[in-house]
């Protein structure tokens, strides 16, 4: 402890300043420090989970939905398949696709950047939206990480939420008040009287009965 008020002492001195001056010095050279340590392995840990997040969670769904059908393990249109780690990394006829790192030399890119309202790929399809683009070029920026186990396949139509694809289902009949139940004279009507009723309109007369 003498030690430290010496050499606090002697720095004071050196620095023609009052005695206070050096503890607050050290202070602010230790706050500094703190900062400004560099990275260690839980924050390497905590980026590498952020990447994989990207590529599973925005890449993988992407590429799944618009590329593997025609860039799968099978079917490798160009040469390209886009199933793997490795087959991905190799690339195909027209070059590399995927250069980790460096999206401006990855040709996958090029290809999904549309000119115009259209991109070379997905071929005579909409081109990919900004944020899949955005999506991709953020995940080779940032080294292209794909587990080497890691296989996509082609979407299939479980793996669709389209309603055309879902199973027909009967939907149960609305509740209705007393006023609406005495309206309605088939189930078609019990749908309707709900969206009349919330518009605030009156429910119209029924049609009498021919004879």
């Amino acid at each position: 402890m003498k030690r430290r008020r010496r050499a606090e002492a002697q720095l004071s001195i050196a620095l023609g300043r009052p005695g206070w001056v050096a503890p607050v010095f050290g202070l602010c050279v230790g706050f500094v420090s703190l900062v400004f340590v560099p990275a260690g392995p839980c924050a390497s840990r905590a980026s590498a989970a952020d990447e994989a997040a990207v590529f599973l969670t925005k890449v993988v769904p992407v590429l799944q939905r618009r590329c593997l059908s025609c860039h799968n393990a099978t079917a490798k249109k160009g040469g390209l398949s886009l199933a793997t780690a490795a087959a991905a990394l190799k690339g195909g006829e027209s070059g590399l696709a995927i250069v980790p790192g460096k999206p401006d030399e990855s040709y996958l890119l090029d290809l999904i950047a549309p000119d115009k309202g259209r991109a070379e790929m997905p071929k005579d399809s909409d081109p990919l939206a900004a944020n899949e683009i955005a999506a991709i070029r953020q995940w080779i920026a940032a080294g292209a990480r794909w587990p080497k186990t890691f296989t996509i396949r082609p979407a299939t139509v479980s793996d669709l939420n389209w309603w055309s694809l879902k199973p027909i289902k009967r939907p149960s009949v609305p509740k209705l008040d007393e006023q609406a139940a005495n309206w309605v004279r088939t189930p078609i009507d019990a749908f309707v009287a709900p969206v009349i009723e919330d518009i605030g309109w009156p429910l119209p007369r029924q049609p009498t009965a021919r004879h």
